[in-house]
Parts: structure tokens; C-alpha cells; sequence
């Protein structure tokens, strides 16, 4: 089960001290690995060598992990004497990645490696704040190592913190211009900035380095959807699943892209699978509940949907608090939306002003308590007192979205739930309501 897991790079060469002999020998190799690309690195290291050192077992045993060969790598580890930093570190990577507790914790880390296998190590156990500091304590001690850059860079991203992120990525592209993965969190950066051509461009430099990344292929996918190449994007996204197929969150986007081209009984297949490779990611409940408003099966998405949200701040793992909060006003306000669906507009109103309350600050969350108080108004406009609650709430909605993502009418209810799976298009809505009593209303937008 090793070869899908994702080891990275965290090793920092020249804390190895290596001979001027193995330098030469390995000179090629070594280049490649600064430069990012860890499996042209692998792939350069002299076939049927055996290291002469223990300091080249270390870096043999790093090289053997990135192409996730882990008994390989612990047997180098074993045989290394020393140097003990880094062979600690090591080992420390793959108790982090592999979920298992590491007993050496307790020793304060000195070197960039160690600090860089810390990092992964606090970020297993939830401590988001902790593996940023380790991170940047790791390029501190070691301003030119690239992996430590990226590292950064990939958890300010875990907080929001867009431009931060950007200008130590730009350090890590700068010292390793071959990294795979820091050319895919290029392009999650673009994308989550609206610049869908850089999104794109950064992907394709991912996958031409590491055809393997299933990143890659996700990002490049999501960007495909978001310009209307939704057969494009649903391809790379099957890409993505095929190279990591256990991993739930890219069966929980196939779903999503299946669902998006109408596929239904794919999407349910994707989505049962992630819910089963992945029991405690709330991300193919939230789906599996809005295909399943969409079949007009309210109760199962009621119960979908509230297991979405009891198990949001599972992803704390790579999102800080602020982003969870934001995640579970997106659920709650989905949630209202069911509610509302099938007729319990007080519930709805609650689910929605709940969602509010978890970030006052998410047009979304406003512009579905405003649905939500919408659906109680007196359409003969007899009683007013939903009114002004309604028109507030819209207004806030408005206010706070983003330049240029409001909504142009307040007609247009149906919103998106990942930003990304949504194309910029022309489109029309068109509601007729006719009353017993003669009276007929026509809304267009």
C-alpha cells in the first residue's frame, strides 16, 4: 500500500556532509535533487552503486522514499550509523505520513531537515501553527533549500494567506525549478485567484516534470471544468483517480465532475467509494447530499448533508480554523437549502442564521439567510414583516462577495458550491407562479 502515499522532499543535502569523492560520483544526482526533481534524482544515482558512506545511505534512503520504496529506504536507514539527525528525520517522515506515532519526539530538532520532518510530523496530529513555525524554522537555518520554501508556502495557503504563500513560493521556484509540486501549488495559487491561463500553464509544467502527481492532474482538471471543458476536466480528474486511487478526496471530485456532465449513477459510485476510502472526510457527504437534492431525495441529503457538517473539522489536518469555519457556513448553508426544499422554511431560516453565526463574513452564508427568509415572505406583500430581515441580509450578501462573484439578480438562488467545477457563462432563469385567486407573477433574470 507504500507506493501511492506521498513522501516529499525534506532532506537537506548539504547538511550530509559528503566526501569530495561521493560529490563527483554523485554530482548529477545531486543537481537534480536541488533542483526539485526527486525522481530524476533517483534516476541519475549511479545503477549498482553501493553507498560508501553512511551520509550517502541517507541520502539513498531519501531518493528510495520520494518513489515511495519504504522498505528499501528503512533498510539503508538501518544500516546507517550516523549521522543520527537526519536519519531521525527520516524515520520521523514516515511515521508522519503513514499515520503512526513517532516515540522521538522530545528531541528539539537543530538541523533544517529535522525541523522540515517535524513539520509533516505536527501536521499529522493537528497542529497547523506548529508545522508552519517548524517550516520556516527549517528555511531559516537554511535559506537555500527549496523544499523548505515550498513547505511554507503550502501551509500559509493551509491559512488563507494567499500573497504570503505566493512569495515563498516564488523563493522555492527560484532555488528548484523542477519541483513538481510546488508548480502544482502555482496553479491551486492562480486558480484561487481567478487567473485561470496561469493556472493552467503551472499545472502543465507539474505534469510534464511528475506525470505521476495526482495534484497536478486534479488542479489542471478543476481549471479545465471552470472554462467549460467539462469532457477535458472529468478526463484529468479520471487520471488523477487512476494514479492515486486510494486517495478519497479525487473520487469525491470525480463524483463531482461526473455529476456536473449529468453521469448520476457514476457520481454515486465515485462518492460511495470515497465515503469508504475515506470515512472521516466530510467532503463526499457534502457532494452525495446536493446529487441527491437534485434526485429530490430530500431525506437522504438532509442526513448526507449533517454528516457533512459533523465531520468538518476533520480537515483541520490542512485547513486552519478560520477556512473550517468557512467550510461549515458553506455546509449549514446548504443545509438550509434542503430544509427549505422540502417545505420547513423555519428550520431553514435557522440552519441558515447558524451558518451566519460560524462566519459572519461569508457571502454565502448571508445570501442563503436571505433565501431562507425569502421563502416566508407574504407574496402578495400584505405582510411585511419578513421585508426588511430579507432586503438586509441580500445587501450583506452582496457587499461581501468578492469583485465581480455577486449575483446580478436577486432572482439567481442557485449558487455553486465549489467555485471551481463553475464555468463563466451566459445563461437565463425564468420563474412563472400562478395563485388560485387569478394572480400571476413572472420573474426573469
Amino acid at each position: 500500500m507504500q507506493w501511492w502515499l506521498y513522501y516529499p522532499g525534506v532532506l537537506d543535502v548539504d547538511e550530509l556532509a559528503l566526501t569530495a569523492a561521493e560529490q563527483a560520483a554523485l554530482g548529477v544526482s545531486l543537481q537534480s535533487y536541488r533542483s526539485g526533481d526527486l525522481l530524476a534524482a533517483l534516476a541519475n544515482y549511479p545503477v549498482g552503486r553501493v553507498p560508501q558512506s553512511d551520509a550517502e545511505r541517507i541520502y539513498f534512503a531519501a531518493l528510495l522514499l520520494a518513489a515511495g520504496q519504504v522498505d528499501k529506504a528503512e533498510l539503508q536507514l538501518a544500516q546507517a550509523s550516523g549521522p543520527a539527525a537526519l536519519t531521525r528525520a527520516l524515520r520521523e517522515l514516515i511515521a508522519a505520513v503513514t499515520l503512526r506515532d513517532f516515540a522521538d519526539t522530545n528531541t528539539e530538532p537543530q538541523l533544517a531537515t529535522e525541523w522540515m520532518a517535524r513539520s509533516y510530523d505536527q501536521q499529522r496530529q493537528f497542529d497547523l501553527h506548529g508545522a508552519l513555525s517548524s517550516a520556516r524554522e527549517a528555511a531559516r537555518r537554511s535559506t537555500n533549500f527549496g523544499f523548505a520554501w515550498e513547505r511554507v508556502a503550502e501551509l500559509e495557503f493551509s491559512f488563507g494567506r494567499t500573497p504570503a504563500a505566493r512569495r515563498a513560493l516564488a523563493k522555492s521556484l527560484v532555488l528548484a525549478p523542477r519541483n513538481a509540486q510546488a508548480w502544482a501549488l502555482e496553479g491551486f495559487l492562480a486558480a484561487a485567484q481567478d487567473r485561470s491561463a496561469e493556472a493552467m500553464n503551472a499545472f502543465q509544467k507539474a505534469i510534464a516534470l511528475d506525470p505521476a502527481l495526482g495534484n497536478a492532474w486534479l488542479g489542471r482538471g478543476l481549471v479545465r471544468l471552470r472554462r467549460g471543458d467539462r469532457v477535458g476536466g472529468q478526463n484529468d480528474l479520471e487520471t488523477a483517480a487512476a494514479l492515486e486511487p486510494n486517495r478519497s478526496v479525487l473520487r469525491s471530485y470525480l463524483g463531482k465532475a461526473f455529476e456536473q456532465n449529468r453521469l448520476s449513477t457514476n457520481a454515486g459510485l465515485e462518492l460511495t467509494l470515497a465515503k469508504e476510502l475515506d470515512a472521516k472526510d466530510p467532503t463526499p457527504w457534502l457532494y452525495s447530499a446536493l446529487l441527491l437534492r437534485q434526485q429530490l431525495r430530500f431525506n437522504e441529503a438532509v442526513t448526507d448533508l449533517e454528516k457533512s457538517v459533523a465531520l468538518n473539522d476533520n480537515r483541520a489536518v490542512y485547513r486552519s480554523r478560520l477556512l473550517l469555519d468557512q467550510d461549515r457556513a458553506v455546509r449549514s448553508s446548504s443545509l438550509a437549502t434542503i430544509y427549505q426544499g422540502v417545505g420547513l422554511n423555519e428550520v431553514s431560516t435557522r440552519e441558515a442564521a447558524r451558518a451566519v453565526a460560524a462566519d459572519y463574513a461569508n457571502p454565502t452564508a448571508h445570501l442563503f439567510l436571505a433565501e431562507s427568509f425569502n421563502a416566508q415572505r407574504d407574496p402578495t406583500r400584505f405582510n411585511l414583516r419578513i421585508e426588511t430581515a430579507w432586503f438586509n441580509e441580500l445587501l450583506l450578501a452582496h457587499l461581501l462577495a468578492p469583485v465581480g462573484a455577486g449575483n446580478l439578480s436577486q432572482n439567481i438562488s442557485q449558487q455553486e458550491y465549489s467555485r471551481l467545477f463553475e464555468g463563466n457563462r451566459f445563461g437565463l432563469s425564468s420563474l412563472s407562479e400562478y395563485r388560485s385567486d387569478g394572480q400571476h407573477r413572472e420573474l426573469t433574470s
